[in-house]
């Protein structure tokens, strides 16, 4: 459920931001299994990316804010890259589900 609400949250701020007075451009989601088990989702676009001066760390941006929390939730790394465009790397071991078991 996290993957999904981050997801969500960073393409439609892909769909708000990036692409202002109708330009076109991509976004794309990668969703990667690493040797070590390791999952690695990303998220980007190559769009006009996040203005200069904001850090991601520090915005008041109640989805961005939401994109950490769930990412402390997995136990993972995020970094973000913002040239052309914007990219969030998210890293993070698979969470094993005791009610499955």
């Amino acid at each position: 459920m996290p993957c999904a609400l981050i997801i969500n949250e960073l393409v439609s701020n892909s769909l708000k931001y990036a692409f202002p007075n109708n330009r076109q451009g991509e976004i794309r989601i990668r969703f990667a299994q690493a040797h070590d088990q390791s999952l690695n989702l990303v998220i980007s676009d190559d769009g006009i990316g996040f203005p200069s001066g904001v850090s991601f760390e520090k915005a008041d941006s109640l989805g961005l804010q939401l994109v950490r929390n769930l990412t402390d939730q997995l136990h993972g790394k995020m970094q973000y890259h913002v040239e052309r465009g914007t990219e969030f790397d998210i890293k993070f071991r698979p969470v094993a589900n005791e009610s499955r078991n």
